[in-house]
């Protein structure tokens, strides 16, 4: 089968594949012209667009995951629906959307970026504010032990 070049305008034999361009330089020639068409200031400001992203919901969020995770949507909720839209820290169900607290966020180890696992907003939140510290998460675990057991002594102290 033959096929026109995008790039080049060259006719060129298709072996296999759905390939646009006819050789490697015009492979990369189309990614650097649609990369910069993408990254466009014009382009940039519609993805942002309230109206835009309400007319394409499916696009401003696959455009919202890619460049906060550097995963495509098809990734994220595969990755969600594998821990059977439950919490990796609490184990309780997600709930709600969006900034709530009881909402999905795909944790991530600021140091290296790699992606870790689905947990409460609120569950990220609270090891964030730890610094996700081992030792401070750990120190914060006996603390409330330490409390609970001085209320449980108190609490069978008081008189009836």
């Amino acid at each position: 089968m033959n096929k026109i070049c995008v790039v080049c305008k060259l006719e060129f034999h298709l072996k296999e594949g759905n390939f646009k361009t006819c050789s490697k330089e015009c492979a990369l020639l189309l990614l650097k012209e649609t990369r910069k068409r993408n990254n466009s200031k014009e382009n940039k400001a519609r993805r942002n667009d309230p109206s835009y992203r309400k007319r394409y919901p499916k696009s401003a969020r696959d455009h919202d995951i890619r460049r906060s995770y550097n995963i495509s949507a098809n990734t994220y909720d595969g990755k969600l629906k594998s821990q059977n839209n439950v919490c990796a820290l609490c184990g309780e169900d997600f709930y709600g959307e969006g900034h709530n607290y009881g909402a999905p966020a795909l944790d991530h180890d600021h140091d290296t970026k790699v992606l870790r696992e689905f947990i409460h907003s609120k569950c990220n939140i609270a090891i964030g504010l730890l610094g996700d510290s081992i030792d401070k998460c750990l120190l914060a675990a006996e603390y409330l032990k330490k409390h609970l057991e001085i209320k449980n002594v108190s609490e069978q102290d008081r008189p009836i």
